[in-house]
């Protein structure tokens, strides 16, 4: 009897020993589970908190408040102003934005004007891109870049100067370099129809890039600005003209810089 029983312990035993040795994998298991959770939340915390994901920004003096101070006629481009719905502006995460069409009076040529800041977080998203495809387009060809080098214009205050001249614009030899990104996209149900070329780039004080991830490159600053500028390709035997937007987006960068952006230099500038 005791040999049986002593027996049957025996036999026991390594099934019970198996469950004690499992007891510390299966937690091990547990608390990497519970870690890892735990870093991906707190990594979502501390990026959101970076790119201002869950704030909303009011400010009453920064350049995104002056929007609306690039002026409606540039050299040849006279435009028209038009909106942007509630529901679009609230998706895409704006506090600001100017939409215009702006047409060439000599060539006839016309382009859309998207200038928009919000927090960081939302503006750095949903390129393009992204919006044409979810509208039916396909992108043709690859995605490129644009580089505009353009003169530096500072804004400088005049002692003693009468009201008309405190604040004066001076050229300098220097030169800011601004890069884009252009996308062309054509609608395959609608081969006749003319096909859009976009401009894009981001900003936070006047300099716009495309960098490769715009949340990173910008995270901790409070506001982002974007640009999209937009124009209709023509189809058939002109699809190889030069797009208007060539020649137009110099002259807004100009403008941008000096009523959005130097104007918020200026007040910072030593009396």
């Amino acid at each position: 009897m005791s040999r049986t029983s002593s027996v049957g312990q025996v036999s026991n035993l390594p099934v019970i020993s198996g469950q004690v040795e499992n007891l510390p994998h299966d937690l091990s298991r547990m608390l990497a589970a519970v870690f890892g959770a735990a870093l991906l939340f707190g990594g979502g915390i501390v990026h959101g908190t970076l790119t201002h994901r869950w704030q909303t920004v009011a400010r009453t003096n920064g350049p995104e408040t002056r929007l609306h101070l690039v002026p409606p006629t540039i050299g040849d481009w006279d435009s028209q102003d038009s909106t942007i719905s509630a529901a679009e502006r609230q998706m895409a995460g704006l506090t600001h934005d100017l939409t215009r069409t702006y047409t060439n009076r000599r060539t006839g040529d016309s382009v859309t004007v998207v200038l928009m800041s919000g927090p960081t977080g939302p503006v750095a998203v949903h390129p393009p891109t992204a919006c044409y495809q979810g509208a039916g387009y396909q992108q043709s060809g690859a995605t490129r870049e644009s580089v505009i080098e353009l003169p530096v214009a500072e804004v400088v205050r005049l002692q003693g100067a009468g009201a008309e001249l405190q604040n004066r614009s001076l050229t300098t030899s220097a030169t800011t370099r601004h890069v884009f990104a252009i996308a062309d996209f054509y609608q395959p149900t609608r081969p006749e129809q003319a096909q859009p070329r976009i401009y894009w780039a981001w900003t936070t004080n006047g300099t716009w890039s495309v960098p490769e991830s715009p949340r990173l490159e910008f995270a901790g600053n409070p506001v982002l600005f974007k640009l999209y500028v937009t124009c209709e390709r023509p189809i058939g035997s002109q699809k190889s003209q030069a797009s208007p937007i060539d020649e137009f987006l110099r002259l807004l960068l100009a403008e941008i810089q000096q009523t959005v952006f130097a104007s918020h230099d200026s007040k910072t500038q030593t009396r």
